[in-house]
């Protein structure tokens, strides 16, 4: 009782920030090739958790896939990306990328908790493919990622103890491995399981990288959320969610912090 609470709770949560020409939620074919980034090991089975989830309600066709990558400081080179993640990003079309930014000095590109989820959304962008973000921490970074498809804030990065490989194949997770419910929720929301309802608890001013501080101007406002409607329930009333509390020069400004 207290999980369903839990789930309910995370996934109400969830704000949906940017949604560029309606990409979520993914409709996901039988030649879908999608790729979990996450920066940190026990975040990996969390994202599965979510597809296998979204498999579970039939909206995972068969043929389709899911990979993850576990990226860090050596994952960007002066040439481009190290080898393997290369290879993975060549056999993706869709990549969902974790965003974990928990101090001001992280909010430049310098630091690769925000330099390779930044270098991810722009590769994308130079070859088709979908990049969607996750803000899984404090959400101020949800202005960083002008090349970004899509971008939620879940405001919760705890992970989940469960092995990634076990959780990949489709094993059951028991109740014994702890995990956190945020991270899972976001997957559940992008892939069409559950509806965006959340809005921003906070303002969110705008990252001055010159000064290394935030601006007095807004990106976003407290109270701003988009939404759509599930892929598991099409009829679901979200009339009442709007984007009030939006900039109106928000995407003009954000593309140049």
């Amino acid at each position: 009782a207290n999980r369903a609470a839990e789930r309910e709770i995370a996934a109400a949560s969830v704000t949906l920030i940017k949604n560029e020409n309606d990409v979520l939620p993914i409709k996901v074919a039988s030649d879908t090739r999608v790729l979990m980034l996450v920066p940190f090991e026990d975040e990996s089975a969390l994202t599965l958790m979510g597809w296998n989830r979204a498999k579970a309600e039939g909206l995972i066709p068969s043929g389709a896939t899911v990979d993850y990558y576990q990226f860090s400081a050596e994952s960007l080179t002066d040439s481009g990306f190290v080898p393997e993640l290369q290879e993975k990003l060549d056999a993706a079309d869709t990549l969902i990328i974790l965003s974990e930014c928990s101090k001001a000095s992280r909010m430049e590109y310098q630091h690769w908790l925000t330099a390779v989820p930044n270098a991810l959304c722009h590769y994308a962008s130079s070859c088709d493919k979908t990049s969607i973000i996750v803000s899984a921490d404090k959400p101020y970074d949800v202005q960083l990622y002008p090349d970004a498809d899509a971008i939620l804030a879940v405001y919760g990065c705890k992970g989940s103890s469960a092995d990634p490989t076990t959780v990949l194949i489709g094993e059951v997770t028991g109740d014994e491995n702890a995990y956190g419910p945020n991270i899972l929720a976001a997957v559940e929301v992008i892939l069409g399981t559950i509806s965006p309802s959340g809005k921003l608890p906070l303002n969110i001013p705008i990252y001055d990288a010159e000064k290394g501080t935030y601006s007095a101007s807004l990106a976003y406002e407290r109270g701003y959320g988009l939404s759509y409607k599930s892929i598991e329930d099409p009829d679901e009333d979200t009339d009442d969610r709007t984007d009030a509390g939006a900039n109106e020069s928000t995407d003009e400004v954000v593309g140049e912090a």
